[in-house]
């Protein structure tokens, strides 16, 4: 089912929509269903870390943690554990 909805995004959009980013973006919807909680200081590699993380505490503290580390080269690591 995901690789036809991959197959039909990607021929009526172009590239982006291949089952591994279809993945990433459900996981981002489950983990932020209320698009007024996004920060604009994070990219989507940061949202792709955070969607993975189990809960709303962790996603919290890696989003504060980002916004602090904003523009330097190094970014903090936070375990899923």
């Amino acid at each position: 089912m995901l690789r036809n909805l991959a197959e039909q995004l990607t021929l009526h959009f172009g590239k982006g929509f291949d089952e591994s980013n279809l993945r990433n973006i459900r996981q981002f919807y489950i983990a932020f269903p209320i698009r007024d909680t996004l920060r604009h200081e994070l990219s989507w590699t940061h949202y792709r870390i955070i969607s993975r993380l189990e809960t709303e505490s962790l996603r919290n503290q890696y989003v504060i943690h980002a916004i602090g580390y904003s523009g330097r080269p190094e970014y903090p690591v936070i375990s899923n554990k």
